[in-house]
């Protein structure tokens, strides 16, 4: 809904609201399908999900599978938007001012193995031989299905500003203003998120570590550490020197959305999963005909309190993360030159802080970097686990009457991996100058070319192009030490000019050449019309890395040591295919250290060279009706876009490239008719 009111002439006040919904329902083929039709018991038909229930997943070694190998998935997206602004003329002030809310929220729940994943096995593992048998017989080896609670989490988003354009004068208007924000964190609505891992509590078991639930023990009911007001002011200039030339500038704070919110997160203890594996299950229990005779272990939300989790992986937002601050400046001179064509020289730059880490998630509870110089024989040495035993680690790699000796050096033994998602270590700076010119549509020709020279420098990896850029491994080499992920963004380009270019071809009736045509004339030589687009980029920064040996201890990513030689090799990009990098310059780093190589290198990979152009001719029937013919081509000259070179030390392509990322020359022609 929108409504104007004009209050008198110089005030007008806009009020509006809107709401969207986006049901996003993942499912699959044989959705609502009734196990009981395979001969599986009532009592089991009825304990699945009826409209989740699909045709049950049956995976076998020596045959293909049977059944859906997806999941069911159902979130519902929904926004409330509400926002009032008053604009205001004041002499030679124009003001506006407002208020604007939303509500962001997301509600739903995933499930695999809806009616069940069933494994059917060959050999020791099977009860009588082969698996096909097994399944005739009804008695898998092992079997699962899951139980999910349904979660909704949302986000309020509040703001106010104010913004007054003033004209100084007939050469200068000074524009100003500041938004004033406050996010208030994704809560669930009945508490189900975990808000935070506390490092200096004792924890139950063993160490130091516990988790916290929101609204549990005085935790807050939302995630991350958000300031209560973001402060975002603004300001800028244009300055008329003369009656062709005009000079721009401004600089303000931006605010980037703390967190997406995809669907509501997966937090631990809120979907549970019932398994039974190995021959034990005899054939008198039940097998294929009632998989699950005791039921299903139903979610057991936050009841564990500081017990969940022990033992296993962790995944929660990480409770220290900010809101991301994007600080914008540019300045820049326009000139009118000859022949309608407009020239705009000018810098554009920003600085950013407290980004949230797209891919990589941060593992706190990785070996300390001290203890990694030990030694495989002293780290893996197996000891006394003092886990075992215990209730709350009743299975997984911390159950056994031993474990390497490593695990009891983490800084929280009593977990496995601890991973952070959606952290703020991430920061950029951003500089480039841009030349632009553009010429309005006179004599039939109209056209606008941009030449951007830049560098963008980041901390950590995300974006897209991973076809063009090699790829990020997703983490930092050290956990402890995201400041050394500083490097070229793996988006880098620091050369790109594109030009698009219409030309109306002045021949033919009522034009310059052959105005007073005859109509078959018209029909042949009139009416024609080019246009072209084209873009030149340079390739974006490598990303060379080598097998984790570090993997076992938490540390996500290793990369190589630069050995000195030149990363480059000479020639053209279709003469280096198979040695587009020197394998020579890199050596591989050995456990317990980190390589020198930076997370991205100087060294690009293959560039961008595309022309799109088409050709129009028009013709006119009488006064209504006009067709128009056109031949488009795609890729013109037909130039490859090569695919990044293999950048993995650790493999036998290292430095190859064996992919096309584009199409080659494609054409096609049409006849369009409006009347």
């Amino acid at each position: 809904m929108n409504n104007l009111f004009t209050v008198n002439p110089t005030t007008v006040v806009a009020v509006r609201y809107g709401f969207n919904r986006f049901p996003n329902f993942d499912y699959n083929s044989s959705q609502g399908f009734s196990v009981a039709a395979l001969g599986m018991s009532p009592a089991w038909a009825s304990a699945t999900n009826g409209p989740a229930a699909e045709f049950p997943q049956i995976n076998m070694s020596s045959l293909y599978g049977l059944g859906d190998s997806g999941d069911w998935d159902y979130y519902d997206e929904a926004s409330h938007n509400f926002s009032v602004s008053v604009d205001k003329f004041i002499g030679r002030h124009s003001i506006k001012a407002g208020f604007d809310y939303r509500l962001l929220a997301t509600a739903g729940a995933g499930i695999n193995c809806t009616t069940g994943c069933y494994t059917f096995a060959s050999g020791q593992t099977s009860y009588s031989g082969t698996d096909l048998s097994d399944l005739l017989l009804g008695l898998p080896y092992s079997r699962e299905a899951d139980t999910s609670s349904k979660l909704t989490d949302y986000i309020h988003y509040y703001a106010g500003f104010v913004q007054d354009n003033f004209r100084v004068n007939s050469k200068l208007t000074l524009n100003f203003g500041l938004r004033l924000e406050h996010e208030s964190g994704v809560t669930e609505a009945h508490n189900g998120l975990i808000v935070n891992f506390n490092t200096a509590a004792t924890n139950p078991v063993y160490g130091n570590g516990e988790v916290e639930y929101a609204g549990l023990n005085g935790a807050p009911d939302h995630v991350g550490d958000y300031q209560g007001v973001k402060w975002g002011p603004r300001g800028g200039a244009a300055y008329q020197l003369n009656g062709k030339t005009v000079v721009r500038g401004g600089y303000g704070i931006f605010w980037a959305p703390q967190l997406y919110l995809g669907g509501p997160f997966g937090t631990l203890g809120y979907a549970n999963n019932t398994q039974y594996t190995g021959l034990t299950y005899a054939q008198d229990q039940g097998g294929l005909y009632n998989p699950f005779p005791n039921g299903l272990l139903a979610p057991v939300g936050n009841s564990l309190g500081v017990d969940a989790g022990i033992g296993t992986n962790l995944s929660l937002v990480d409770p220290t993360t900010k809101a991301p601050m994007i600080q914008q400046y540019s300045i820049d001179v326009q000139r009118e030159l000859m022949g309608g064509i407009a020239l705009e020289v000018g810098y554009v730059g920003s600085h950013s802080t407290h980004l949230t880490l797209g891919n990589p998630n941060i593992n706190i509870n990785a070996l300390p970097v001290s203890d990694l110089t030990q030694g495989t024989t002293a780290l893996n040495a197996q000891v006394t686990n003092p886990f075992y035993g215990n209730p709350l680690v009743a299975s997984g790699t911390l159950s056994s009457p031993t474990l390497s000796a490593f695990r009891l050096m983490l800084p929280y033994p009593a977990y496995t991996e601890i991973e952070q998602i959606f952290g703020d270590q991430n920061h950029a700076s951003y500089n480039s100058l841009v030349i632009k010119g553009q010429k309005r549509l006179s004599y039939g020709l109209t056209f606008l070319s941009t030449l951007t020279v830049s560098k963008n420098m980041d901390e950590s990896s995300g974006g897209v192009g991973s076809s063009l850029n090699g790829g990020a491994q997703g983490a930092p080499q050290n956990p402890y030490n995201t400041q050394a992920e500083y490097s070229l963004s793996n988006v880098d380009t620091p050369i790109r000019w594109s030009t698009a270019i219409t030309y109306d071809f002045p021949v033919g009736k009522g034009r310059r050449y052959l105005g007073n045509s005859s109509r078959a004339v018209d029909w042949i030589l009139g009416g024609w019309a080019i246009n072209t687009v084209s873009v030149y980029q340079t390739g974006f920064p490598l990303q060379i890395y080598q097998q984790d040996f570090n993997s076992e201890y938490g540390y996500d990513a290793q990369r190589p040591n630069e050995t000195g030689s030149a990363i480059g090799t000479s020639g053209s990009v279709v003469q280096r295919l198979g040695d587009y990098i020197n394998a020579s310059a890199f050596s591989v780093a050995p456990q317990g250290t980190f390589g020198n190589t930076p997370r991205t290198i100087g060294v690009r990979g293959p560039g961008q060279k595309n022309w799109d152009s088409s050709l129009f001719k028009n013709f006119r029937f009488g006064e209504r009706a006009n067709a128009q013919f056109r031949l488009e081509t795609l890729n013109t000259f037909n130039s490859p876009l090569f695919h990044t070179p293999n950048t993995d030390l650790s493999s036998g392509s290292f430095g190859v490239i064996n992919t096309m990322d584009n199409f080659s020359r494609q054409l096609q022609m049409a006849i369009r008719f409006t009347f």
